[in-house]
């Protein structure tokens, strides 16, 4: 059974592009750019006690997905990007921003211990190899990924798609997060 207020809150998500000159995109932050437009959008509610998703590719479908939304307030991870896309492509919608996950966390626990760490062991492939690797990784932060994985215990999402662009894109780890938009379309899904 859900929270009687959580009952009408709506999540959404935001994937943003620029429009290069020759016509091809690239993924983008910089919402004040004339080129710089929305992807895509994900937004999940719940109905009947389940969670349902929608995924919104195109800037003139995301439109019209906000505007079915209507009053129902929002819940988004990162309220100062969420915002500054839709008051820079979308200025004439007025959406009821509620709940920004990113500053909960914050209050939650300030960012977390920086002195905790995931340790992973990575075992050598080859067997006469006995060396095995250690590398450690900071829990703390206010990333999304680092505060699903040490406030709720989830893994990283993002593992997939950044997979699939390093095996099929050529894209260099670290910098996957500009290059979304290569994703196939269920991937793409998924990952909103």
């Amino acid at each position: 059974m859900i929270h009687p207020l959580l009952r009408d809150v709506v999540s959404l998500d935001f994937e943003t592009i620029e429009i290069m000159p020759d016509g091809t995109t690239k993924g983008s932050t910089e919402a004040y750019r004339e080129n710089f437009r929305v992807d895509s959008c994900a937004i999940s509610w719940y109905k009947d006690d389940k969670i349902v998703s929608r995924f919104i590719q195109g800037e003139d479908h995301v439109r019209l997905a906000l505007e079915e939304l209507g009053d129902r307030p929002i819940l988004v991870f990162n309220y100062q990007f969420e915002s500054l896309v839709t008051q820079c492509r979308f200025p004439d919608l007025k959406l009821n921003w509620q709940i920004d996950a990113q500053r909960l966390a914050q209050v939650y626990d300030n960012g977390g211990d920086k002195n905790a760490f995931e340790v992973i062991v990575i075992e050598p492939e080859d067997a006469d190899d006995d060396q095995s690797t250690i590398k450690k990784h900071p829990l703390a932060g206010l990333s999304l990924v680092k505060c699903m994985k040490r406030i709720m215990g989830m893994e990283d999402h993002k593992n997939e798609a950044h997979t699939w662009l390093r095996d099929n894109a050529g894209i260099k780890k670290g910098k996957e997060g500009g290059h979304l938009n290569l994703l196939p379309y269920d991937i793409l899904e998924r990952y909103g």
